[in-house]
């Protein structure tokens, strides 16, 4: 291996703090597990999030021990696609927030609908809006950036797959909403 002395001791170095946070830290601070059933119903513990983070910083810090040898030097290439991934995520936050409330409140404004954004947000095809047709750009935006080719298959299958991925997150927790809905 010509993995560079200092990786190798950033991926050990992270690896150790994982670990204690995994096995440590989070028991001692959580009061409830993972996920947790009160009166029959499935919500997220305290210890999800902060598991999930450690298991993924895991996951980079053995990327660090074992990579096979040095990256080679950022070029123009690397920087604009960095540059391109950067403005997909911000355009797709943007939409994220904005769309769902601002239809609605269009919608309301034109008297096409009895309630605005607020009272709304927690019912089916309003939780769902902003959050699927934000991840079916971002899904779509990638794949067609990275493939050099689109079609209109391809789009359904992005929107398609946002759509199963908000249902992942929000059909067995019924307190969840879907960013942006609890901010707004």
């Amino acid at each position: 291996m010509n993995t560079p002395y200092y990786d190798r001791f950033i991926g050990i170095f992270l690896c150790v703090i994982c670990l204690l946070c995994l096995f440590v830290w989070i028991p001692a601070d959580s009061e409830t597990g993972l996920v947790e059933t009160v009166r029959r119903r499935l919500i997220i513990g305290d210890a999800l999030a902060p598991s999930v983070a450690s298991l993924l910083g895991l996951i980079c810090a053995g990327l660090l021990i074992f990579k096979p040898k040095a990256l080679p030097d950022l070029n123009r290439r690397a920087v604009g696609s960095v540059l391109i991934y950067i403005a997909c995520f911000t355009i797709v936050l943007y939409v994220m927030r904005h769309l769902g409330p601002t239809l609605i409140d269009s919608l309301h404004s034109l008297n096409l609908i009895t309630s605005s954004y607020r009272p709304l947000r927690a019912t089916f095809p309003v939780s769902q809006i902003s959050f699927v047709t934000a991840g079916g750009i971002m899904i779509f935006s990638l794949s067609v950036y990275i493939d050099k080719q689109y079609s209109w298959h391809r789009l359904g299958i992005c929107f398609a797959l946002a759509f199963l991925i908000a249902l992942l997150f929000d059909a067995p927790f019924e307190d969840i909403l879907l960013p942006p809905n609890g901010d707004v």
